[in-house]
């Protein structure tokens, strides 16, 4: 029958074309709900530099010298995949300058000189020797600082805490660290020498890496990025006197974008 048929395919057709639009919307809806799991960041820190052994790196007649790190910074980028809705893997490329500096140290050129283990022979007298601080004058007192920079390549896993508009993660892992500066100065009040380069720095080595990433939304996919670590190095010195370990507290800010 014509009208039977018709009916069947004006009914199929309607039928048809009210499920389209909502099927084509459940599918656009799915893509749109696509977690973002890639993200780039762009990240600057403030360093703190200290040793939680005793000793110098420069040379064991330092050894009872006091001892303390300086301040500094590091930059770079930062690259995280999340592999679920709890864990993230992330690395990157860190620039960072470090120092240790030996004080209580007196310059000395009016008498022979002490070579250094570490460095070449310098014009310089350590606290113990024989010369008492008053021959020296306290004009000529100053410290020893060892500076040496980094290319910091972190391997770290990132476990989420919390999520919403405010991120907590705690973050684990290792770095990889290649010595790219070294370079050792005299500092007094009056001036400030250079006194070449050490000799006792590993050209490779590593820190465990420990601390908190706090991500903070500010637009759809973009948010703030503030990150405290706590690295400790190991395998600094190939030689050393005492057990100078230094470790370094550093807060990460920066942009980080999700796609």
């Amino acid at each position: 029958d014509e009208s039977l048929i018709n009916n069947s395919f004006s009914e199929y057709s309607l039928a048809d074309a009210k499920n389209y639009p909502l099927k084509n919307k459940k599918q656009k809806s799915k893509n749109l709900n696509v977690p973002s799991r890639i993200t780039v960041a762009t990240i600057f820190a403030p360093i703190y530099l200290n040793s939680l052994g005793d000793g110098s790196g420069i040379d064991s007649q330092f050894k009872d010298n006091n001892a303390s790190g300086s301040s500094s910074y590091s930059y770079g980028v930062k690259f995280a995949y999340q592999l679920n809705n709890k864990i993230s893997v992330q690395s990157g490329v860190n620039m960072i300058n470090l120092g240790l500096r030996t004080n209580d140290v007196y310059y000395s050129p009016g008498v022979s000189t002490l070579g250094f283990s570490n460095l070449s022979a310098n014009p310089l007298a350590s606290k113990s020797n024989s010369l008492k601080e008053s021959q020296l004058g306290l004009e000529n007192k100053g410290s020893v600082n060892q500076v040496f920079g980094y290319v910091e390549i972190p391997v770290e896993i990132k476990y989420n805490v919390s999520d919403g508009k405010l991120g907590v993660n705690v973050v684990g892992g290792f770095s990889t660290l290649l010595l790219n500066k070294d370079e050792v100065f005299i500092e007094t009040n009056n001036f400030t020498q250079s006194l070449g380069s050490s000799n006792n720095l590993r050209s490779v080595n590593f820190s465990g890496n420990f601390g908190v990433d706090l991500d903070y939304s500010i637009r759809k996919n973009l948010f703030i990025n503030v990150s405290p670590m706590f690295k400790i190095q190991t395998n600094t010195f190939s030689k050393n006197a005492g057990s100078v370990q230094p470790y370094y507290l550093g807060v990460y800010t920066g942009l980080n974008y999700k796609f």
